[in-house]
């Protein structure tokens, strides 16, 4: 499917697309075997749709979808605006504007944002401590990872990971 690496991906109906990510989201936390198993259908049936919609489409890399494909991966790779003018050719001005008129953000912004996106996700992953995701989001230190996630995220990872966790007891002590 050649999935295994981030991707962008334009989607026509970005409503409905979320909607149907929400649903999944909503049963994610079921015991139902039956209900698991549709669940996992439509899981397949999402990734097939994107595979067959990138073999489909031409191949588009223009330099913006470069840009941010490169800022979205290695994570634990530290990088710099010179690494990123140096992937392009693009000068540090006009790469910072091309970033900023698409997603609001500075391409370091950016990035950080999507660390922060994946911290999120492992921080539901029980095992895995907070030092462990730091150094995995490419941080050397735990602490500072605590201080930007908190600063990114309005709580520290831990004080997250809690909230989360109480979030899942009611909806599963509410179903």
């Amino acid at each position: 499917m050649r999935l295994n690496r981030t991707t962008l991906f334009d989607v026509e109906d970005f409503p409905a697309f979320l909607r149907e990510l929400k649903g999944i989201g909503d049963s994610v936390d079921i015991e139902d075997r039956n209900e698991f198993i549709r669940l996992m259908g439509k899981c397949y049936e999402l990734l097939a749709r994107f595979a067959v919609e990138k073999q489909e489409k031409p191949v588009r890399h223009t330099p913006l979808v470069r840009i941010l494909e490169f800022l979205e991966r290695d994570f634990e790779r530290k990088i710099s605006i010179a690494d990123l003018e140096q992937y392009t050719g693009i000068s540090k001005m006009t790469l910072i504007r091309m970033v900023r008129k698409q997603t609001g953000m500075t391409p370091m912004q950016y990035r950080i944002a999507r660390k922060m996106e994946r911290a999120v996700y492992f921080l539901q992953i029980p095992g895995m401590t907070v030092k462990e995701i730091a150094y995995q989001l490419g941080y050397c230190s735990q602490f500072y990872f605590a201080e930007e996630f908190k600063r990114v995220m309005g709580r520290s990872p831990t004080a997250y990971r809690s909230y989360q966790q109480r979030l899942a007891g009611e909806h599963s002590s509410s179903s």
